[in-house]
């Protein structure tokens, strides 16, 4: 959200600094995490360049790091979409309301949060849902980059449910399957109406 709120106001290079944010999501998953990979290894670019200031790690393969490491390129993935759906409502934000506060004497912060974020309420439980769903079916990055390890540390369901069928547990695997959909609804569904009654009461 802040990104949005920074890119809804006019700048020099704000075009480009879009791009900038939109750019990962042109791209495949599996591509993203087969680069990091070779980025991120103990012997890749990011090590060598870390190396001299004794700050060079073991990225996807310490069973600290693992999860973070992956978690940080899926945000790099993902911030684009929430960027786009919180952009698009801010930029349907009424000018006279944004104006009116500003000739009542409000600041850039008293108008993003008395103005604009009650406006985009909708925006941001969409962005919300489609964040929680999409990383709790996270497969393809996890598989580029770790396979889920090591050992367990970067783990998800999907990627548990991958290593069951391969087992040939097809019937572990299944029930496995049918538990995070079950999961995935109702939490969706539980933000959706915590969300929409914060709108309510906005």
């Amino acid at each position: 959200m802040a990104i949005a709120l920074l890119l809804n106001r006019a700048f020099r290079g704000s075009r480009v600094l879009r791009a900038v944010v939109y750019l990962p999501i042109m791209f495949s998953t599996i591509v993203v995490g087969l680069l990091f990979n070779y980025i991120l290894k103990a012997d890749g670019p990011v090590n060598a360049v870390l190396e001299p200031f004794g700050l060079a790690q073991d990225w996807f393969g310490s069973f600290d790091l693992a999860l973070y490491s992956v978690t940080a390129v899926d945000t790099w993935m993902g911030i684009g979409w929430t960027v786009v759906l919180v952009l698009a409502a801010l930029q349907a934000v009424p000018n006279d309301l944004v104006e009116s506060a500003q000739l009542d004497g409000a600041g850039p912060w008293q108008t993003a949060r008395h103005i604009k974020l009650p406006y985009i309420r909708h925006a941001i439980n969409l962005a919300a849902l489609i964040t929680f769903i999409t990383g709790m079916k996270a497969f393809d990055l996890i598989y580029a980059t770790t396979g889920g390890g090591p050992g367990t540390a970067t783990e998800v369901l999907t990627s548990y449910v991958y290593k069951q069928l391969n087992t040939g547990a097809l019937g572990y695997a299944a029930a496995v399957n049918v538990f995070q959909f079950v999961t995935i609804t109702v939490v969706a569904l539980v933000i959706n109406r915590f969300v929409r009654r914060m709108e309510a009461t906005a």
